[in-house]
């Protein structure tokens, strides 16, 4: 009795055995493939990284919007207003050519420049962009 039971632990352990092994092949195939892409994605650690916390960005920013988003708006709308209000009084002075400095924006730019630096800057950094969106969207979903 004591060796049937012996010979089929002994055929489980074996078949465990192979199992493992073919698993542990498959795994190492996987990650293979997996490194594979991230090289052809030229997708660093460092860059990796960096998706995932404009990505978190964007979610907590969906969130926030959706639960908060008459608050937001009335709020930029207000302060929009007093700044208009104290800029009209003299009670502040905006320095609009150092703002433009600030902003990257010369005088002679039009709205199609503009335009078309902002998508250029959108194509140099797409997996950020794509990153952030995607999480805006999920918080905003799930808020």
């Amino acid at each position: 009795m004591t060796s049937d039971n012996t010979g089929v632990l002994h055929n489980i352990q074996n078949a465990l055995t192979q199992a493992f092994a073919k698993i542990g092949l498959l795994l190492e195939a996987l990650r293979v493939k997996i490194a594979q892409i991230l090289k052809s994605l030229d997708l660093t650690p460092a860059k990796i990284i960096e998706i995932c916390s404009y990505m978190a960005v964007g979610f907590f920013v969906g969130f926030l919007l959706k639960k908060q988003f008459r608050l937001i708006l009335w709020s930029a709308l207000v302060f929009v207003g007093v700044i208009w209000l104290l800029g009209e009084f003299d009670l502040i002075v905006i320095n609009w050519g150092h703002a433009q400095n600030l902003a990257h924006v010369s005088p002679d730019d039009t709205i199609g420049t503009l335009f078309s630096s902002s998508l250029q800057w959108v194509k140099q950094h797409i997996a950020i962009v794509s990153g952030a969106v995607f999480g805006l969207v999920v918080g905003y979903r799930l808020g």
